[in-house]
């Protein structure tokens, strides 16, 4: 099956789903448009490119997530179970301690910055009350240095 190529309605480039990496336009429909399954989420090269976020942001996301894909889109998704809102928040802790902007961090994450804002409010709190999650910051701004 020959895949149609769509123009990009931001920067009239013409690219396939597959392509998405061609168009530079952070607000690519393509890119948009390109399917939210596990299988964008084969590496933090790919997801960078395919969110148009930083790829240190993207590489602690799948630190967090031990490179599992699954559970990696479900970071990025809408589930507000307690364990992956308190992976979320360390993501979150770690990247503004290495100075990412607000709109950098929702980017990769998939949120909005205002919720970013709150999730770093809430991480600065238990960063300092909660060993666990001190514990979980430490590890992965280990293994990003």
């Amino acid at each position: 099956m020959v895949e149609r190529k769509q123009y990009c309605r931001q920067c009239e480039a013409r690219v396939t789903l597959t392509e998405a990496s061609r168009c530079a336009s952070r607000f690519c429909k393509v890119k948009q448009d390109w399917p939210v399954t596990s299988a964008r989420y084969t590496s933090p090269e790919l997801l960078a490119v395919v969110a148009n976020a930083e790829l240190v942001i993207c590489r602690m996301i799948f630190r967090a997530a031990d490179g599992n894909s699954d559970k990696v889109a479900a970071i990025r998704g809408s589930s507000t179970a307690r364990g992956l809102c308190d992976i979320r928040m360390a993501i979150i802790h770690e990247a503004k301690r290495l100075e990412y902007s607000y709109h950098k961090i929702a980017r990769a994450m998939n949120r909005a910055h205002p919720t970013v804002m709150h999730g770093h409010r809430i991480s600065r709190r238990l960063y300092v009350d909660d060993a666990e999650f001190r514990a979980r910051c430490d590890a992965l701004s280990v293994e990003a240095a």
